[in-house]
């Protein structure tokens, strides 16, 4: 079926009375979708771009976009990029401000998303993006980096059950743990009490979520930062956290604290400590 028309809306498509829609091809080789007043709704243009509420600026090279009145648009290469915009459009060499303010882009590429940003500018200007944040296999990384050793590859948190580690297999009379590990920083919050007992073995807490991990030289074991919050007995212990297991032993100066010194104690502390990933 072949329509001609002397306006630029040839086909209306209508239930009752006035009211329809109108499609029709107001230019060389588009198409455009309208209400009854004329307020166009849709367009495709020439190059196949689509504008939805808009015509649609002028994209080129190989992106295909729809185009939204709001600024927004997203696009797809033959690339295999995707991107979601906002206040952009690309016309073959470079992107341009669709209006003078600030825009961002979100873009699917190579296995990863970035999250891309640039500040006001011109209607009409090129635009300079700067990348906020990337996420690939590697895990986040922020403002532009690409070291995989600098991605953010890790996040949880949740509780624990703190336990003897000493070898002598002792009942804690309290025993709870709450842990957050961001990358390869571990911060646990311990609360436990010692049975009352004369063992004269070395104390240890253990059951941590992660093992410790020597992050260089002249670091304390695996510890990074400690300290006593409670204690109900008369030694207030330093505590050095394993290098390379879940546990952190007790001491008071350079003497190990015993079992039969905590016995009874009541001992609440926190440590940060890295891991090894």
């Amino acid at each position: 079926m072949s329509i001609n028309g002397t306006g630029q809306y040839q086909l209306k498509f209508t239930n009752s009375g006035a009211d329809g829609f109108w499609v029709g091809s107001p230019g060389a080789n588009s198409l455009a979708f309208a209400q009854n007043d004329g307020t166009t709704r849709m367009r495709i243009d020439s190059s196949g771009i689509i504008g939805v509420g808009v015509t649609p600026n002028a994209w080129g090279g190989s992106r295909k976009a729809i185009q939204f009145d709001s600024g927004g648009a997203a696009y797809i290469c033959n690339d295999e990029a995707m991107a979601i915009v906002s206040n952009m459009y690309f016309n073959g060499s470079n992107n341009k401000y669709i209006r003078t303010d600030s825009a961002s882009q979100v873009l699917f590429q190579d296995g990863s998303t970035q999250f891309l940003y640039a500040a006001s500018g011109t209607a009409g200007n090129n635009i300079s993006f700067s990348t906020a944040a990337t996420i690939d296999s590697d895990g986040v990384k922020f403002q532009g980096d690409t070291a995989a050793a600098n991605a953010l590859d890790d996040y949880e948190e949740g509780t624990f059950t703190p336990t003897d580690a000493s070898g002598q297999a002792l009942t804690l009379a309290e025993a709870a743990g709450l842990y957050t590990k961001i990358g390869r920083m571990v911060h646990v919050q311990v609360r436990v009490k010692w049975p009352t007992n004369s063992n004269s073995a070395a104390a240890a807490i253990g059951g941590f979520p992660f093992n410790g991990s020597n992050a260089g030289t002249n670091i304390s074991n695996g510890s990074n930062a400690s300290g006593i919050g409670y204690v109900t007995g008369s030694i207030i212990p330093q505590l050095h956290m394993s290098a390379s297991s879940n546990l952190t032993n007790f001491y008071n100066g350079t003497a190990g604290v015993t079992n039969a010194q905590f016995s009874g104690v009541e001992l609440r502390f926190g440590i940060m400590y890295s891991t090894a990933t």
